[in-house]
């Protein structure tokens, strides 16, 4: 997976990340996307209420076209300072 390397460039693994979160492939993340996506990731330690609390508030701070959801552009704009793909590099 090259996504891993440390070969691998910034926008390719800033493209796998947005993938796991777009699940139906439609080159966009819905809210019931990441909805699930991060259910998946917190379980149980999070009441449903909650979880969609995170998410509406998320959709609305990424969200800077007024769609409704989440483009790759918008994606990298709200991962991109957080330096996502030196944490998706492993040294082998």
């Amino acid at each position: 997976m090259s996504q891993f390397s440390v070969r691998g460039d910034k926008d390719s693994k800033l493209r796998f990340a947005f993938r796991i979160y777009d699940m139906d492939k439609d080159g966009y993340i819905s809210n019931g996307e990441l909805f699930q996506v991060l259910k998946m990731m917190v379980g149980s330690n999070l009441k449903d209420a909650q979880l969609q609390q995170i998410v509406d508030k998320t959709i609305i701070f990424a969200d800077k076209d007024g769609d409704g959801r989440i483009s790759f552009s918008e994606f990298c704009d709200l991962v991109g300072t957080m330096d996502v793909h030196k944490k998706m590099t492993i040294d082998i």
